[in-house]
């Protein structure tokens, strides 16, 4: 099993990030929401959120690579074209259902199976 975080690529302000939604990136989203993840879950506000997580992914990536740089909702917001916000939307939003979703299902199967066994 592949335990890598998946990543999407971004070019954003003059910059390449290989995006991921990891334990930081949840942190920031919630503290976003006034520590309530599930706030940026519903889908009555998919553009705050995905607005939300981008940010809080890009500005993980920077801290990453040593850029010292870090991005508010708004100047992300300001920065992205519509076509390239509709282009990254269903990227960042799946990176976001696999990192919550503890995609074990491979390991479930083969606990289930050493337990019969």
């Amino acid at each position: 099993m592949d335990i890598r975080l998946k990543t999407l690529p971004l070019d954003f302000d003059g910059r390449h990030y290989d995006l991921a939604v990891n334990m930081n990136v949840l942190a920031d989203v919630q503290e976003m929401n006034g520590g309530n993840l599930g706030a940026a879950l519903t889908g009555k506000r998919l553009t705050r959120s995905v607005l939300q997580f981008l940010t809080a992914a890009i500005n993980d990536a920077a801290d990453a690579q040593g850029l010292d740089v870090r991005y508010t909702e708004r100047q992300v917001g300001r920065m992205l074209k519509p076509a390239q916000f509709d282009a990254v939307r269903d990227g960042m939003m799946e990176l976001v259902v696999l990192a919550l979703s503890g995609d074990d299902s491979e390991d479930d199967a083969k606990n289930a199976e050493a337990t019969r066994s």
